[in-house]
């Protein structure tokens, strides 16, 4: 018997776990180089987060150019994908019409100009090495990340009642000396900003962001650790995985997130019983459903009294939040359609507005909103034009690529497209993407010729 295929056939086997797995702990030495480095990323969060995110992206490029060099290793690229090269260009773009249009130009500027370039990078190298990572190995690095959250919250929370606290920056900032003083809602990257402790949610809890620079972000990041928990085979891991995604969404308190991955768990139950049952039985189920829903009263005003208490109940939560971004999208949509100047209109205004509420630095005219107020008020019809292009091409890889992508991916990826609306572009949105854009899959194989026959080899 060939010994390549003994080997992929007891590795695929049910008792594979020694493989991977000393008890609790990964198998080290059984890892390829990229899962090693991706792991390591996962678990070392809190370590970007004291460091300071922005400047992270620095240190990943800077690692992988480091193991080439050490591996003695050419680095070869081929010519970057349409996919890169679209987000590369409207990246180039959105900071040009900033530029051109803004007279207050700081560091931060180039700075993120050069996180970007970094970000595509990435996508760049991850495409041109055939990037994998097995599903275990990831979810074993987010489980440990997920612990290390949840320890922290039950120190900051439960045993310090998460008290008021002056907050102190990154190190990275402190180096360069930015933002001396802290300004709600200005500058938060630059600060060791774990929780928000006057913003309160039921029962009395603070809303923590975590190890990341806002809760919006960790938001994201909370949600897509549910949603690819549900690629795991092993039911108890599953269900750990997933309950503990769904309390870091609560802390969160970012409601979009919570609207989204709702959203995306409905996609994904339609998806398994299309393939249960068949689609015909699917959509004879939806039809039923609807007819109900529309036509006996009795269940329509009970849905409709359910909605509108849930909408309520959500607005009451943080009513201040709900107020502000409602007269945002006034403003911002009033700039939009009364200038008189269509160059506005076609290449965008590059710059947030002014204010629309007195001593709050974030509430400005096209903030809040990827959609109204990123695209379309900063950077015009051009700039959401080469948008739209970058992100039919995402969306094409992940639904269509011939690559084993999990179900998990193309939802993710529906995820971070349904909280446009009412969020920005966030670190979240980026840290979750470079994720959904690895082909993960239970076992790596790796074609090894032998004459005319090609077998597969453990990677």
């Amino acid at each position: 018997m060939n010994i390549n295929q003994t080997l992929v056939d007891t590795l695929q086997d049910e008792t594979n776990e020694p493989i991977l797995f000393k008890g609790v702990w990964l198998c080290w030495e059984q890892l390829s180089q990229a899962e090693k480095f991706i792991s390591s990323f996962i678990i070392l969060t809190p370590a970007w987060w004291f460091f300071g995110w922005t400047y992270s992206w620095f240190f990943i490029v800077g690692s992988i150019l480091l193991i080439h060099q050490i591996k003695k290793k050419d680095l070869i690229l081929k010519r970057p994908s349409w996919l890169v090269i679209s987000g590369l260009l409207f990246h180039c773009y959105r900071h040009s019409v900033l530029l051109l249009n803004s007279s207050e130009v700081g560091l931060s500027v180039w700075v993120d100009i050069l996180v970007g370039i970094c970000f595509y990078f990435i996508i760049w190298y991850i495409e041109n090495n055939n990037i994998r990572i097995r599903v275990k190995v990831l979810a074993w690095a987010i489980s440990v990340l997920a612990l290390e959250i949840i320890s922290f919250w039950i120190v900051a929370q439960l045993i310090f009642k998460a008290p008021h606290f002056i907050p102190p920056r990154t190190l990275v900032s402190q180096f360069l000396d930015r933002s001396e003083r802290y300004i709600q809602g200005s500058g938060a990257s630059n600060y060791l900003l774990p929780y928000w402790p006057e913003d309160k949610l039921p029962g009395g809890f603070a809303r923590f962001a975590f190890f990341y620079p806002v809760p919006e972000d960790f938001g994201l990041i909370s949600g897509a650790i549910s949603a690819f928990s549900l690629e795991l085979k092993n039911h108890y891991w599953r269900i750990v995985l997933f309950c503990s995604g769904i309390f870091l969404l609560f802390v969160s308190g970012t409601r979009m997130a919570w609207i989204s991955f709702l959203l995306i768990l409905v996609i994904r139950c339609l998806i398994v019983l299309s393939k249960n049952w068949g689609i015909i039985v699917l959509y004879a189920l939806i039809g039923f459903f609807c007819f109900v829903m529309l036509s006996v009263p009795q269940v329509t005003d009970i849905t409709y009294e359910s909605f509108s208490n849930t909408t309520q109940s959500g607005s009451n939560l943080r009513k201040d939040s709900s107020e502000v971004r409602g007269l945002i999208y006034r403003r911002t949509w009033e700039e939009i359609t009364t200038d008189p100047e269509i160059e506005k209109l076609i290449f965008g205004r590059g710059a947030f507005g002014p204010g629309v509420v007195p001593g709050f630095e974030p509430a400005k005219i096209g903030s809040h909103s990827f959609i109204l107020g990123t695209l379309i008020y900063r950077q015009g019809l051009l700039g959401t034009s080469i948008f739209v292009m970058y992100w039919t091409l995402m969306s094409r890889k992940l639904f269509f690529s011939k690559d084993k992508y999990p179900l998990s991916s193309p939802l993710i990826f529906l995820f971070i497209s349904f909280t446009f609306p009412t969020m920005e572009f966030t670190l979240g949105h980026n840290l979750i993407l470079l994720f959904a854009l690895l082909p993960t899959h239970q076992f790596l194989e790796v074609p090894v010729r032998r004459g005319r026959q090609r077998s597969y080899v453990l990677a």
